[in-house]
């Protein structure tokens, strides 16, 4: 899988899941997550091959990262993506603004179309 899959893959799945524990909008840093909250998963956590061994955990994707072996973490597809690119797709899954919620999940505002571009543009260098 390509950066660019998987930041299409992240949009369509909060098109009809929920995003998640929002920590990030409250006393917890902005680069920080809830993995999986009451089977919600953030866009690092929906990767994983078990997110509930993540359960409650407030952590940054790169301390996650930095504290195991990527292998034993990640589902294989995911395995050889660039940690950065986890960093900027947990960050935007974590802004309340690049997200409107809906009854059967969300979708991106102007802001997190924007987003959503310049993320695509910048995940260009990753797939050659």
């Amino acid at each position: 899988m390509t950066p660019i899959e998987l930041l299409d893959e992240t949009v369509e799945y909060y098109k009809t899941h929920k995003r998640g524990l929002k920590p990030c909008a409250g006393k917890y840093s902005t680069t920080q997550c809830v993995y999986f909250y009451r089977n919600a998963k953030c866009a690092v956590g929906r990767c994983m091959i078990n997110p509930k061994k993540f359960k409650n955990v407030i952590a940054t994707a790169s301390e996650v990262f930095d504290g195991y072996n990527i292998e034993t973490i990640l589902k294989p597809e995911y395995v050889n993506i660039d940690r950065d690119v986890f960093y900027d797709l947990q960050q935007l899954h974590d802004k309340d603004e690049y997200w409107i919620e809906t009854k059967r999940g969300n979708k991106l505002t102007r802001e997190g179309i924007e987003q959503y571009n310049t993320l695509k543009q910048a995940f260009k260098k990753y797939e050659n």
